[in-house]
Formats: structure tokens, sequence, C-alpha cells
């Protein structure tokens, strides 16, 4: 899944790109999908065909993001990434059977941004709202116990409703 997520997200890229930008769009990711939504958003501003500055007409709900150890490898990715997010609603669960075993593969191969997706996304961006939801979902990676969370399903409602 990680080998796959950097093509993927240029994949996704091509087809943000082809997308009204004058409507608002939501974006919900989950796990690796934060790197392809990251790499698409990236991929987008590298390819535009337009001078002039796309509107960062998007949100992103991103439950238990994580990136590849290894990305971004250059910070200026991020950054075009995150430039087109105007909100972020962010899930972290630290009990996550997934994260914890990303967060040991990581460490074994001598990187310690386990979750860089996550780190990046809440210290570079202006309006991020970070939410614990460890007790609510406990240890599953399983996409059903973060959807049916009541405070995942009223960020969500609140963001479309925008």
């Amino acid at each position: 899944k990680i080998a796959r997520s950097d093509v993927d997200g240029h994949l996704f890229g091509q087809f943000l790109g082809h997308l009204n930008r004058e409507q608002p769009i939501l974006l919900v990711v989950y796990s690796l999908g934060a790197q392809i939504a990251l790499t698409g958003l990236e991929h987008m501003v590298n390819h535009s065909t337009s001078d002039e500055t796309l509107p960062a007409n998007f949100d992103m709900v991103a439950m238990v993001p994580a990136t590849h150890c290894h990305w971004p490898q250059n910070p200026w990715r991020l950054e075009a990434a995150i430039s087109q997010l105007e909100n972020i609603r962010l899930f972290r669960n630290p009990d996550d059977i997934a994260m914890r075993a990303f967060r040991l593969y990581c460490k074994l191969n001598g990187k310690c941004h386990w979750a860089t997706g996550a780190e990046a996304l809440s210290q570079a961006h202006h309006n991020v709202l970070q939410y614990d939801v460890s007790g609510a979902v406990g240890c599953e990676h399983n996409i059903v116990g973060y959807i049916t969370r009541p405070v995942i399903r009223a960020e969500v409602k609140q963001l479309i409703a925008r």
C-alpha cells in the first residue's frame, strides 16, 4: 500500500485537476489515504495549466492519517498540498494497531517520522482541529469504527454545510 500510494496520489491529482474549483470540495481520508490526497493536491498544483493561484477550496477530514516515512522528501511538496486546504479536521488514535505497527516499522528502518502526514498537517496548517478518538474507537484499524463516531460525523456535516 505504501509503494502504491504515491502513484495513486498522482492519478488522484489528475482527477482533482478536472474538478470545478468554484465549488468547495471535502476530502475524507483514512490512513494512507492521507498520503494519496496530499500527493494528489501537490500534483494538481504542480500541473496546473493556469498562471493564477488556485483557490484553497478543499477541506479535509483525516482519520488516523499516515504517510510513508520518507514522505515528503521535499518540504515544498507538503507546502503545495497544504496550500490547497482551507480547513483540516484531524482524528488521531495512538492506540490503533496499524498505527502502532507503522511506528514500529519506521523505527526498525531507522525512521522516526512514523506519522509525518499527521504531524505535518497539525504543524503546518493554520486551521487544524485535532481530536483524539482512541477512547471511542479502540485499537482496531477499521474505517467503520471511525466513521460511526459522532464527533467525526458532526465535523463532516459541519464542513459539508459550509
